[in-house]
């Protein structure tokens, strides 16, 4: 749907989160910071493995709370839209996506 929601909101019907956020670089330039694992570990302050394609598996280690996720690309549609799974060994699975759009 097109229907914009605050800059965050709790979907209860659907157990959902949905952040929105602004920044100052280019739909590339944030691309980049999504899908190049370098730049996730910088950010995320993680170790990164990620195969940016369909069925690709993405894990990310948060050395500093011993946690690993791992998940699957579900969805890759460079440079719009990723979307993976996203489950810790002791947590039920979701889905975690990433939607990017110019604003003018």
């Amino acid at each position: 749907s097109n229907h914009r929601h605050a800059p965050g909101t709790i979907d209860p019907g659907n157990t959902a989160v949905r952040l929105e956020r602004d920044f100052d670089v280019t739909p590339d330039e944030l691309w980049q910071m999504l899908t190049d694992p370098a730049e996730l570990t910088e950010w995320l302050c993680a170790g990164v493995e990620l195969e940016a394609r369909p069925g690709g598996a993405i894990i990310l280690h948060f050395d500093n709370s011993h946690t690993m996720i791992r998940g699957r690309v579900v969805r890759i549609e460079a440079p719009h839209l990723l979307e993976y799974t996203w489950r810790r060994d002791d947590e039920p699975e979701s889905v975690v996506r990433f939607e990017l759009d110019s604003i003018a």
